[in-house]
C-alpha cells in the first residue's frame, strides 16, 4: 500500500524538467496546461486510482476510474497540486515481451515539442520517470497495466515511437 509520504516522494523525484535545457515552460510556454479539451476549458488527465485519497475531487473531478478533469485556471496551473501523471508527462512506459524496459515520449501528446525533438529530452528526467513508472505499474490493476502495454504496441505498430530510453 502506498503512503502519502511515499506518494509525495514519487512526485518530488519527478520535479526535474523533461526539457534538457531548462524548465519546459521555456520551450513551449506550458502548452500541456493550455490545450483546451472542450468548450468549458477543462483538461482531461490520466489518473491513477491509488491517488484518490490525496487528489482533490473539487479541482480534479473524476470522469471515470482512470480519468479526471483539471479545473485549474490557466494562471493557477503553475502552482496547482498536480496529479502524479502530470509529473510523469510526457513519458510513457515502454515494454519488451511484456516487461517494462524503459520509457518513451508519449506520441499522442502532439502539442508537446519534445515529441518531435527527442534530442532536447533530459535523460535524467527519463530515468526518474522510468523508476516511478516501475512503482506505479506495480500498484495498478492488471487491466490498466495491459492497457499501457497495448497502447505501447499500438505506438510501435503505427511507427510513432521516435526513441526509447532503456534502463534495463
Amino acid at each position: 500500500m502506498l503512503t502519502q509520504e511515499h506518494y509525495e516522494k514519487l512526485k518530488r523525484s519527478l520535479s526535474i524538467s523533461p526539457y534538457r535545457h531548462g524548465p519546459c515552460w521555456k520551450l513551449c510556454e506550458g502548452v500541456c496546461c493550455h490545450e483546451k479539451e472542450d468548450e468549458k476549458n477543462y483538461y482531461y488527465l490520466e489518473f491513477f486510482p491509488f491517488e484518490d485519497k490525496w487528489v482533490s475531487r473539487r479541482q480534479f473531478p473524476r470522469i471515470d476510474k482512470y480519468q479526471v478533469e483539471c479545473r485549474f485556471q490557466e494562471d493557477e496551473r503553475i502552482s496547482c497540486q498536480k496529479t502524479l501523471y502530470c509529473y510523469l508527462s510526457p513519458s510513457h512506459p515502454a515494454f519488451e515481451r511484456g516487461v517494462l524496459v524503459g520509457v518513451i515520449i508519449d506520441p499522442e501528446l502532439e502539442l508537446c515539442p519534445l515529441v518531435h525533438n527527442t534530442n532536447k529530452v533530459s535523460a535524467k528526467f527519463m530515468k526518474a520517470a522510468f523508476q516511478v513508472w516501475s512503482e506505479v505499474l506495480c500498484l495498478l490493476p492488471d487491466e490498466r497495466v495491459k492497457y499501457y502495454k497495448k497502447q505501447y504496441r499500438r505506438f510501435l505498430s503505427s511507427k510513432k515511437v521516435r526513441k526509447v530510453w532503456k534502463f534495463v
